[in-house]
């Protein structure tokens, strides 16, 4: 009975240190200092892109990698893939 539980001990010593190493990963600010937000050079190229939307080719009404750049369409799609309207 005491082996199940040595064995048991060990075990949860070892989860918790793989926590507390992921843990010191995620937080690691020598990390996060190193990693720097790369500007697409083309909307296209943005995780943000969303070429369906019937009003805008950005996730967000505001671009968060340029002030500048246009979101909104000129004119909005012909097929709305969100809605049956326009088919």
């Amino acid at each position: 009975m005491t082996e199940k539980n040595n064995t048991k001990n060990t075990l949860s010593q070892s989860v918790q240190t793989q926590y507390k190493n992921r843990y010191r990963r995620l937080i690691s600010r020598s990390e996060r200092e190193n990693v720097k937000v790369q500007i697409p050079p083309v909307c296209k190229c943005c995780p943000n892109y969303r070429p369906e939307f019937k009003y805008r080719y950005c996730l967000f009404a505001k671009c968060p990698y340029d002030k500048y750049r246009k979101v909104f369409r000129e004119r909005p799609l012909a097929r709305d893939p969100f809605s049956k309207v326009g088919r």
